[in-house]
């Protein structure tokens, strides 16, 4: 073969390399439309992380339950809602709302297309997601109390802030207020460009994580009759809001505080 028809293959070669390298790359942000509402999702790149909160907290005893810190690694990546679950996404899927008698979304607790969904059990959720699942062909869940804390703290790109996104918390977070969810994406946004993740409405998480000194790699707790609720809300105090804080409640409860945030299993 000569020199001429060599390089030739080789420039053949370096451009099918190429392509296909381009074809494999990921995209960071994906915007899925279900009966006409489109809400985006976020590529969170695995890593290891240091979950919990320190024994050296001003916080003290009262974060016991946010203890020990260990070693957690998220081994796969994963998409993450930009921001909650609205009220008008959820009318898209299920077609009306969650309400049982008493509960209603209302101006005392925050209403409006763009304000996160309440209101609705962990078993809310479940039947929300099957049905999300069957109109667009993707694997959406609830992330697990693991991969919600590591997307709060930035993930691999996490500057180990107080708050999801900073130290003070006004710049990232509705808290301490009596005026009822607001509309999402307010604040501003942590490291991942992920939106309300302290403070504004309580998410649930999959499970309850079991806090030990092993380390975890992509750890699923124990939960059978509860779940985790995580990041704060609209009227809690800064040390309920914090990245680490975490509380529980059971799956049937429907809660005035509390929705959720989506996660997509990333599509090899």
């Amino acid at each position: 073969m000569n020199m001429k028809k060599l390089n030739v293959l080789v420039l053949i070669l370096s451009m099918v390399l190429f392509s296909s390298c381009k074809e494999k790359k990921k995209d960071k942000v994906i915007n899925i439309d279900v009966n006409g509402v489109s809400f985006e999702v976020v590529r969170v790149e695995h890593g290891t992380f240091m979950m919990g909160t320190p024994e050296d907290s001003t916080l003290g005893a009262a974060a016991d339950h946010e203890r020990p810190v260990h070693e957690v690694t998220i081994s796969k990546d994963f998409y993450m809602g930009r921001y909650p679950v609205t009220q008008k996404l959820w009318k898209a899927v299920m077609g009306g709302t969650p309400f049982a008698e008493g509960e209603q979304w209302s101006v005392e607790f925050g209403v409006g297309d763009d304000v996160p969904v309440y209101f609705v059990s962990w078993n809310d959720c479940q039947t929300f997601i099957a049905k999300l699942n069957e109109l667009t062909g993707k694997s959406f869940r609830l992330p697990s109390e693991s991969e919600w804390e590591y997307a709060a703290r930035g993930g691999n790109k996490s500057k180990g802030y107080r708050y999801a996104g900073s130290d003070d918390i006004f710049e990232v977070a509705w808290f301490g207020g009596f005026m009822g969810a607001e509309k999402v994406g307010g604040k501003r946004p942590n490291e991942l460009d992920l939106y309300d993740m302290s403070g504004n409405i309580y998410e649930w998480c999959i499970d309850y994580a079991n806090y030990s000194d092993e380390n975890h790699i992509d750890p699923i707790g124990n939960s059978p009759n509860g779940a985790a609720k995580r990041g704060g809300c609209w009227n809690a105090q800064p040390s309920g809001c914090r990245v680490s804080a975490r509380g529980s409640a059971g799956k049937s409860q429907r809660l005035s505080l509390v929705g959720f945030r989506l996660v997509m299993e990333d599509e090899d």
